[in-house]
């Protein structure tokens, strides 16, 4: 198939085009029947044809998207395709900025757009847009050439043409010159090497050519041998895994056609890339031998630390995805159409972006890719239509030239604050923090930020909810040398207590025993917020005298927590009343009230603070009974007079549980309290700013936290 004459006029020429405020535009079809007419016989009309038919229905004019913003069609009498306005740190490109008081213009995308916005179908007068820039209703499309071409040279081209999915030869180049040429990535891999405490994996899959194509699990490796590991999503299609009857047979000989599309691709990866070994959890862990699991499971921190390369199979949501997806169908435009060069261009549905994928691909919501993200020194992904690289020093898509900005999300500076060591984390950090950001100085911080972030993932068995992330708990206490109370550190436990569900009538706790219930692993839900982006000095500790008794196993004892464990610790504990009140302004709110106190200011109702429950106790209207609260924290504020008072009170409000086994009380959390200025002190304007604190009067003891 040919191109049109319009087709064959197409052109990159800046003066060719026509400016219209910041955009620059290009006519190139009259109406959609126009390039209907022409798809029939051109192949690049075909190709904008096939991705403006698959345009799905947009939001009617003048109706709010989901961001907010107003959905009004483009102006009918502009056509063709823009040229947008971009910041200096979209480098990548078609043509190089035009150097005007940088007031310069770029093509980054192309997008078709129409004008439709009631229905799929499109209306004969609608004109055809390819518009520069992202937009959710439209698809985008990427100009891109070989990186040996010429246009790449003589830098008319910004976008590198992605190759087959099996292609690895860039996956090669990559792995070579982070080996080679990352200091920091080379420093921090010697660094764990090193290290007599690591633990090896007590099993790896051989995948050396000596079987033919089949592999099979050996316990009998170099201690220092280098190894892949594999991140992947079990999904519902049910995958081959070593089971104790199938041990013996899996270490004599495990056949490739047995294995899951998603299973073959690693082996294939390994031996493309000259690594001989690969863990493959399923398959190097008995999966039906507790102990096996337990003792394995507990290794998670060093085997992927250690682990040369860690393979991400991003896109596949089960076995059957595999990592090697088609790539995005590609035309290309001969050079007559060009007028610089003689070699052709190539323009495609644009690829995947990095940051999306990472965010929104089938892996990102499992539980488990974590601390497999976290602990790597490096890792190939595959994402549904590109490759992606990411280690210590670098992140690479492979449709870029150029290397994409570090990664300083939550997960990103957890990774660097574990891997790296502090001068190393200091100087990448300041450049984009400044090496005076609380998360330099506060671990905690990323600590409460990735728990957040991993309580809003899935997990296949609810159990796994600590094991889970066993190896980031392993590898933050070797770095800090704290000490771990279920998902929580006793040296932070003012900060780690306050954390909050994000809605206690979604969230819940399992039938069954997980963890103490004053830790966020109890909860089945997502944590919003552990007030962490404040200060610890900013908080005055109300308890001491910390002991505790957390039931883990030898092997595993950042892993399972057993029922019994307890924490102790001292404080005054005193009996309140929670109820439901309906206020005026505030709408329904848990408050709570005290029955010995006197008036206060608020009426006849000795209310003394709010409540945030856990977890829904029964019908809101119903919710009244009797609850203690043990202050644990109290916060100034930063302005007072004799009506607000310079600080606030937050309790852990408890329920009272009778152990007969060991005949004593114990507590168990069912949410925070919130004893706010305004509820604090009684009588406030009577006593003209002489606060008086409700606990003053209660005696300390030591309580049983379970």
């Amino acid at each position: 198939m040919a191109l049109c004459s319009n087709c064959e006029l197409f052109s990159f020429d800046r003066r060719a085009w026509n400016k219209v405020g910041e955009w620059w535009f290009l006519n190139f079809a009259s109406s959609y029947d126009a390039l209907k007419a022409s798809s029939r016989t051109c192949h690049l009309c075909s190709f904008f044809r096939e991705g403006l038919d698959n345009v799905p229905a947009r939001l009617k004019p003048n109706t709010p998207s989901d961001h907010g913003e107003y959905n009004t069609p483009p102006e009918p009498e502009y056509y063709g395709t823009g040229f947008k306005k971009e910041r200096e740190v979209d480098a990548w490109a078609l043509k190089k900025r035009l150097n005007a008081q940088k007031g310069t213009f770029q093509p980054v995308k192309f997008k078709v757009w129409k004008d439709d916005v009631l229905t799929n179908s499109l209306k004969p007068l609608n004109p055809v847009k390819f518009i520069v820039g992202e937009d959710s209703y439209n698809p985008a499309y990427t100009v891109s050439a070989p990186e040996e071409s010429a246009l790449v040279a003589s830098n008319e081209v910004f976008r590198r043409l992605i190759r087959p999915a099996d292609d690895l030869k860039l996956a090669s180049a990559w792995l070579s010159s982070c080996n080679n040429h990352h200091s920091s990535c080379k420093k921090a891999y010697d660094r764990l090497w090193k290290n007599p405490a690591r633990a090896l994996p007590r099993r790896l899959l051989d995948t050396s050519n000596s079987r033919g194509q089949d592999i099979c699990l050996t316990e009998e490796f170099p201690r220092k041998t280098q190894y892949a590991t594999l991140s992947h999503c079990w999904g519902l299609v049910p995958i081959i895994r070593t089971l104790r009857s199938s041990l013996n047979e899996h270490k004599e000989n495990i056949s490739f056609n047995n294995l899951s599309k998603t299973f073959k691709d690693a082996v294939i990866i390994c031996r493309r890339l000259g690594i001989q070994y690969l863990w493959i959890d399923s398959l190097c862990i008995v999966q039906d031998d507790a102990q096996d699991w337990e003792i394995e499971a507990a290794k998670m921190a060093d085997i992927y630390a250690c682990s040369f390369l860690n393979i991400s199979a991003l896109a596949s949501p089960d076995g059957a995805g595999g990592c090697f997806y088609p790539r995005n169908r590609t035309v290309s435009i001969p050079s007559e159409s060009n007028r610089t060069t003689s070699e052709p261009i190539y323009i495609s549905r644009s690829p995947s972006d990095y940051w999306v994928d990472i965010a929104k691909c089938p892996l990102a919501s499992r539980a488990w890719v974590i601390q497999e993200r976290v602990l790597p020194p490096r890792s190939l992904i595959f994402g549904s239509d590109q490759i992606h690289w990411e280690c210590l020093g670098a992140i690479k898509s492979e449709s870029s030239f150029k290397n994409l900005p570090l990664d300083w999300s939550t997960l990103g500076l957890l990774r660097r604050y574990l891997v790296q060591d502090k001068d190393t984390e200091i100087r990448q950090g300041g450049d984009a923090y400044g090496t005076s950001d609380v998360y330099f100085k506060d671990p905690f911080r990323r600590w409460y930020e990735m728990v957040k972030q991993y309580t809003a993932c899935g997990l296949t068995k609810g159990e796994d909810k600590l094991p889970a992330l066993s190896g980031l708990a392993t590898a933050f206490s070797r770095r800090t040398g704290y000490t771990y109370y279920a998902g929580l550190w006793e040296q932070d436990l003012i900060r780690g207590f306050l954390w909050e569900v994000s809605s206690f009538d979604t969230s819940s706790r399992p039938s069954y025993y997980r963890a103490p219930s004053w830790s966020w692993a109890s909860i089945d839900g997502k944590i919003s917020t552990f007030r962490s982006s404040q200060r610890v000095d900013t908080y005055t500790p109300l308890i001491r005298n910390f002991r505790s008794k957390i039931l883990v196993s030898e092997k595993a004892a950042f892993g399972a927590v057993s029922e019994g464990s307890r924490l102790y610790v001292t404080g005054r504990l005193k009996k309140f009343k929670m109820v439901l009140r309906k206020d005026k302004y505030e709408g329904s709110k848990l408050i709570l009230i005290d029955p010995t106190g006197e008036r206060t200011f608020r009426g006849d109702e000795k209310a003394v603070g709010s409540v945030q429950l856990d977890v829904a106790c029964g019908p809101k209207d119903t919710i009244q009974q009797e609850v203690y609260c043990l202050p644990f924290a109290s916060k100034r504020l930063s302005h007072s007079n004799n009506l607000v008072p310079p600080r606030f009170i937050i309790s852990l409000v408890l329920k009272r549980i009778v152990d007969v086994e060991r005949n004593e009380d114990v507590y168990g959390r069912m949410g925070l309290g919130y004893i706010t200025g305004k509820f604090m002190f009684k009588d406030v304007v009577a006593r003209k700013g002489k606060y008086d604190d409700i606990f003053k009067e209660v005696d300390e003891v030591e309580v049983a936290l379970v």
